[in-house]
């Protein structure tokens, strides 16, 4: 019912369960008696619509930034200071890895992808801050500083 647009009397009618039908299907039109459109649909569209809008914003800043090639600090990050444990490089697999996401999650009009990718690369910077953490997840691999532990069964 796309091409309906419902009127602010039509709430107080038999035409409020379809204006409630069509929102929670898609998108239901209001014009208000002053001529004001007013769009309903459901919580979680709002959302998606939402993350993508902040996300893709912070996207670009973050792209701009990096390619500008001055300091990161936490200044120049700001809301994205949670990124200053990372290098250059991995801000820039992060924005590449963001961008991709946003495209799912346009795409399965869903924030779920969104959500995950940004808190996986939070996890890991909070990690990174500290400095033994730090060593053991970007050192080099070095068998010879591994010993097998043996079964945890007494074998």
């Amino acid at each position: 019912m796309p091409d309906v647009i419902f009127q602010a009397s039509d709430l107080t009618n038999t035409k409020r369960r379809q204006f409630l039908d069509a929102a929670k299907t898609g998108r239901a039109h209001l014009r208000d008696a002053d001529g004001t459109s007013i769009v309903a649909l459901p919580a979680s569209d709002l959302e998606v619509l939402e993350q993508l809008a902040h996300w893709s914003a912070e996207h670009r800043r973050l792209v701009q930034l990096v390619d500008a090639g001055g300091q990161l600090g936490v200044a120049t990050l700001g809301s994205l200071a949670w990124l200053r444990a990372f290098d250059r490089d991995d801000m820039r697999a992060f924005a590449e890895e963001l961008q991709e996401t946003l495209i799912i999650a346009m795409a399965d009009n869903d924030a779920a992808p969104i959500r995950e990718v940004v808190r996986a690369w939070r996890v890991t910077a909070s990690q990174l801050e500290d400095p033994v953490r730090r060593a053991v997840l970007t050192g080099r691999f070095d068998p010879l500083s591994y010993v097998d532990a043996g079964s945890s069964r007494g074998e």
